[in-house]
């Protein structure tokens, strides 16, 4: 199965506890935003993430030789359907390659239609219209745990930065300062520490899985 999902990587939790008396300062929540494809197998098995953001080279990637993701860029930071083919012909390659042949899942947004891409090792198959948010396996939980790991990252992040006794910045302000980078490794980290317990465990919640 593969599926989408855009991250706002500055954005701080809705709310945190504090004392009546502290003082308390509000702020707009960030909406930078990266997009990220999820895929993987009943078996539990991941396949890297694809990321896609505005930028094709941002400043934040001078002189890094090697990302843990595919990555490419486009002005709305989120896929597209020329973007899916040349990741499904990629893929495709790398499994004639492997001497392998799979079935792919998606749901039915139009940037998954790819009439144009020859296959010979995936089959892609449609989930049913209105159907995904019960039977699509990476809306059962595994995105949202990809994404409860991201988060607490980001937290951790900010928290370090926060209690240290030279820094004068706000959370809000040291948020802002992640950058697409760290972005990209955080949640490289956080779709790692996914287990494949919980990946097969949501595959038998959307009820499309074979024991």
């Amino acid at each position: 199965n593969a599926d989408e999902s855009g991250i706002y990587f500055r954005a701080l939790p809705d709310g945190t506890l504090t004392f009546k008396s502290d003082n308390k300062k509000g702020g707009k929540k960030s909406k930078e935003r990266i997009t990220a494809l999820f895929i993987c197998s009943m078996t539990g098995k991941k396949k890297d993430l694809f990321i896609i953001r505005k930028s094709q080279n941002p400043r934040c990637f001078k002189n890094v030789r090697h990302l843990p993701v595919r990555y490419a860029a486009n002005a709305s930071a989120w896929m597209m359907g020329y973007l899916f083919g040349e990741w499904l012909k990629d893929w495709d390659q790398k499994l004639g390659q492997e001497r392998r042949k799979i079935l792919l899942l998606v749901d039915n947004c139009t940037a998954h239609v790819t009439k144009d891409v020859a296959l010979r090792n995936i089959r892609l198959e449609f989930l049913p219209k209105n159907t995904t948010s019960i039977l699509q396996p990476c809306d059962q939980g595994i995105i949202r745990t990809a994404k409860a790991y991201f988060h607490k990252q980001l937290a951790r992040t900010v928290l370090h930065h926060v209690d240290d006794e030279n820094n004068k910045a706000t959370a809000v302000e040291i948020a802002r300062k992640i950058s697409p980078l760290d972005a990209i490794l955080m949640l490289a980290n956080a779709w790692s520490d996914v287990n494949a317990l919980t990946v097969r465990n949501c595959w038998k919640k959307g009820e499309i899985y074979s024991s």
